[in-house]
């Protein structure tokens, strides 16, 4: 009984011991890495009027060859 006792006090002050040091971990967190690479706002806006620019002129052209096949099979 006293046995079971001594072992746990010991068990208790093990997970004690070890979510204080998690703690003191925890005041320097690791810091983090972005993601993604960092660009100027105006670099951002161009590349981002070039993507679209470029999704509409597929669309443009996917739609002119539709109008064409479809041409095609009237006449």
């Amino acid at each position: 009984m006293v046995q079971r006792k001594h072992i746990r006090r010991a068990r208790q002050f093990a997970a004690s011991f070890a979510a204080g040091m998690g703690a003191l971990a925890s005041l320097w967190p690791q810091a983090s890495i972005p993601r993604y690479p960092h660009t100027s706002a105006i670099d951002a806006l161009r590349g981002d009027g070039a993507r679209i620019g470029r999704d509409l002129q597929r669309v443009i052209e996917r739609d002119g060859a539709r109008g064409k096949a479809k041409q095609k099979q009237l006449t």
